[in-house]
């Protein structure tokens, strides 16, 4: 996937196969957090985790508000959800500790889930302040219609 050239490389933790920050504005309260992984699960269950990563301040179900679309990219079906809400950010706190959760209020995330007829799925996701991923929706949207299978 060929990336903006404002998209930070960070150094991938673990299983992620490429990390990128993304200031906007030049604010680093503003920072949006890219991840791109091969994992397991299936689809609908990927994006349920996602829905349960947020809150929304009514009450309500973030599954209702979330935006769901279906691409074609390069012969591959591509699912993008974009969901804001309250983030509970758990990052640090692995899934063996019990620390909480530190509740964000006014974030967002775009996720894009790849079929790929050889890799399995591949995941893309974009985290951070609301204001931060609608600027970056587009060209993260851009960015993915850049993807090639993985052989």
């Amino acid at each position: 996937m060929e990336v903006p050239s404002d998209w930070q490389r960070k150094e991938k933790p673990g299983f992620v196969e490429a990390e990128f920050s993304v200031p906007k504005d030049g604010k680093p309260e503003e920072v949006a957090r890219i991840t791109m992984m091969a994992s397991g699960g299936s689809i609908k269950d990927n994006i349920e985790r996602w829905y349960g990563q947020f809150q929304q301040a009514d009450g309500s179900s973030t599954a209702d508000r979330a935006k769901l679309e279906e691409l074609k990219i390069a012969d591959m079906k591509v699912h993008w959800v974009q969901i804001t809400g309250s983030f509970k950010d758990s990052m640090g706190a692995g899934p063996f500790q019990r620390a909480p959760a530190v509740l964000r209020e006014n974030y967002a995330m775009l996720g894009a889930i790849a079929e790929t007829k050889d890799a399995g799925l591949y995941f893309f996701k974009a985290t951070g302040p609301a204001t931060t991923i609608d600027k970056l929706a587009p060209e993260f949207k851009e960015a993915l219609k850049t993807l090639q299978p993985k052989k």
